[in-house]
């Protein structure tokens, strides 16, 4: 159940960049262009988690984690959103 949640969050926000970039891409400050790539390493961590594959690497299979991933794409959503 945690698993498709983190693959549903991360397509989400995936169809969200790739079919309507404006909504992210309003007006792109450096500080706006600052938050994109924590976005990204959410999605692909959510991706990651969400389609069952374990890194071997400790530090890896944390940022990998749901407990990494939601945080850093809910957080970088809220930040694009409230700027």
């Amino acid at each position: 159940m945690i698993r498709a949640f983190s693959l549903l969050l991360s397509l989400g926000a995936t169809v969200v960049l790739t079919v309507a970039p404006f909504l992210v891409a309003r007006q792109m400050t450096p500080a706006a262009h600052a938050i994109l790539p924590f976005l990204l390493l959410g999605i692909s961590a959510g991706f990651v988690h969400g389609l069952g594959y374990i890194p071997r690497l400790r530090f890896m299979r944390a940022v990998a984690s749901p407990y990494c991933a939601w945080p850093l794409m809910a957080g970088s959503l809220f930040l694009l959103i409230v700027r």
